[in-house]
């Protein structure tokens, strides 16, 4: 889960890599600042819905391959979704609430900066 150029991020086996997963298997505990709590993210709150992704508060959500990927919000994300007959539907957005991976906050921050500034 790192870029440090979106420029490289030019296909959606990229856009995977970089992205933070949440499979069945792997469960995510997710931290909200603002009230202090800890809560389990598994993958039955992200509806399954293959090839579709949204968008909230510029944190984006893709579901592919029995996982779901967290990215920050790109243009250029969305067109490489688009372009493999990806569809914006509506679904509950990890991370799009200030909220963020508990274990991993270093790295999602990272992320959350290098996307942004480019």
């Amino acid at each position: 889960m790192s870029v440090e150029n979106v420029s490289h991020v030019t296909t959606i086996d990229d856009l995977m890599e970089i992205a933070f997963r949440i499979t069945y298997d792997s469960p995510v505990m997710v931290r909200w600042p603002q009230t202090g709590k800890i809560r389990k993210l598994e993958m039955h709150f992200i509806p399954s819905l293959e090839s579709k992704y949204d968008v909230n508060n510029s944190i984006m959500v893709f579901r592919t391959n029995e996982a779901a990927y967290v990215v920050p919000y790109h243009r250029k994300f969305e067109q490489i979704l688009y372009d493999r007959g990806f569809f914006r539907k509506g679904m509950f957005v990890p991370f799009s609430n200030w909220d963020y991976p508990e274990n991993h906050k270093e790295e999602w921050e990272h992320l959350v900066k290098s996307v942004l500034q480019d």
